[in-house]
């Protein structure tokens, strides 16, 4: 008798739960091959449009990101410290779409991004054999736009194939201006200004499978690449103001037209997710992008002149190499109710590129020779959390939060020659910013 009654009790308790999980995978680390979701989906695998349940689905997610700390370290061979205070703040908003036809799926996904980011920095370094303390503050402005269309298509009851391509634009504006008094006989006011400008149109194409066996998903996407086209302008002031004259020191404004660069090498996501009992699901994913090299033009201010100039046009060549992109990620969730799911996830991306100048170039006659190489890594932790809500049978409302951590770390050599006679000027800086992130996002899926 007893025997029954357990059985009775676990068969309700399996009842109790839905057989298909409807959690977001933005919960569950980020997960981005596997997990259907919703409307959202058309942004992810795009084998994963035909398995939506609903004829027709409608998503949006909000997403609100600030700075709970950002530390800043920098340091060169003629300065000796730098304080940098700053703050940071996101706005991401994101609409989906995704109409399933039985065995044919089309979704597209409108999504933009608009940072801010402002630094009060404060330094103190040599000039000319003085002291100098400086000051001012910096902003980052950055806007991101993208258009992403996918198309999914069911293999068979247990199998999809999708094919997807995303259209970005990116506009990176970075403001600084800086105030430096040279303490010597007679004080010295340095006034620095300078303002950068970055567009980029970038396409990424990748095609998607997702295979199901029994309680577990297998997903798998390849992309080719990143393919871009690059913008840049640039402008820079320099002032000196003392109490006998004040004068322009250097002022130039240059601009380089789009250009195609391959700045992102192909491509692979690999993922799993598993329900071992009802209540409980898992998923991890593996992210690896291959490493490219290619050249980049960039502007080059000339000393004394109000102009800046191409690179190619000074000989001088940039060769940007980078390792291969590395991410793990997943979590799990959990079905505390019938109509609610708990996840919990996380996970880890590390970069790391290089990039090396050299050639030679005239300047009031004398031939300049410069080597500059920089290295740069980046390393993000992060945790997600949060909970899904499902409302009726065809509606999703998704509430969580994610925390991150990240070390960016910058290192710049630069050797100079002015002369084939004069010796070799060497100057390394080096900079760590180590921001604390928040995010707050609420997201929603309709299906009807």
């Amino acid at each position: 008798m007893q025997k029954i009654v357990w059985t009775y009790l676990a068969a309700s308790l399996l009842s109790f739960f839905p057989s298909e999980s409807f959690a977001s995978s933005l919960l569950m680390g980020r997960i981005f091959s596997v997990h259907p979701y919703g409307a959202s989906d058309a942004a992810r695998n795009p084998a994963l449009l035909v398995r939506q349940k609903q004829n027709d689905t409608i998503g949006l997610l909000l997403d609100y990101q600030t700075s709970l700390s950002i530390k800043n370290y920098s340091r060169s061979s003629n300065s000796v410290s730098r304080v940098t205070i700053g703050s940071f703040d996101s706005g991401i908003s994101r609409f989906s779409y995704i109409n399933n036809m039985d065995t044919f799926a089309l979704g597209f996904d409108v999504y933009a991004n608009y940072e801010y980011t402002k630094v009060s920095q404060q330094s103190y370094f040599q000039t000319n054999g003085f002291d100098t303390l400086g000051k001012g503050p910096s902003t980052r402005a950055l806007l991101v736009t993208a258009f992403t269309i996918s198309a999914g298509i069911a293999l068979d009851a247990d199998n999809s194939f999708g094919i997807q391509i995303s259209t970005v634009y990116y506009k990176n504006t970075q403001s600084s201006k800086t105030r430096s008094l040279q303490l010597s006989f007679f004080p010295v006011l340095f006034s620095n200004s300078e303002k950068t400008i970055q567009e980029q149109i970038i396409a990424t194409p990748g095609i998607g499978y997702l295979g199901k066996i029994e309680n577990t998903e297998i997903g798998l996407m390849l992309t080719v690449g990143r393919l871009a086209w690059e913008k840049d302008i640039k402008e820079k002031e320099n002032y000196v103001l003392s109490s006998f004259f004040s004068q322009i020191n250097f002022k130039a404004k240059g601009e380089l037209p789009f250009s195609f660069l391959y700045t992102a090498g192909p491509g692979i996501i690999a993922g799993a997710y598993t329900r071992p009992v009802e209540i409980i699901g898992i998923g991890l994913e593996l992210e690896i992008t291959f490493p490219v090299t290619y050249q980049n033009q960039y502007l080059v201010p000339l000393k004394d002149s109000f102009f800046y100039i191409k690179s190619s046009r000074l000989q001088l060549e940039n060769k940007i190499s980078s390792n291969p992109f590395v991410s793990l990620r997943g979590g799990f969730e959990f079905f505390v109710l019938r109509n609610a799911v708990l996840s919990i996830g996380g996970g880890l991306g590390y970069t790391d590129a290089h990039a090396r100048t050299h050639g030679k170039w005239l300047w009031q006659l004398l031939t300049v020779t410069e080597i500059n190489r920089i290295y740069n890594r980046v390393m993000t932790v992060y945790g997600t959390m949060g909970v899904d809500f499902l409302l009726g049978k065809r509606h999703i409302l998704t509430v969580g939060t994610s925390l991150a951590y990240t070390t960016q770390s910058n290192e710049e050599e630069r050797l100079q020659q002015p002369s084939p006679t004069a010796n070799l000027e060497l100057n390394r800086n080096s900079m760590k910013i180590k921001p604390i992130t928040i995010d707050l996002l609420i997201m929603m899926s309709f299906g009807f």
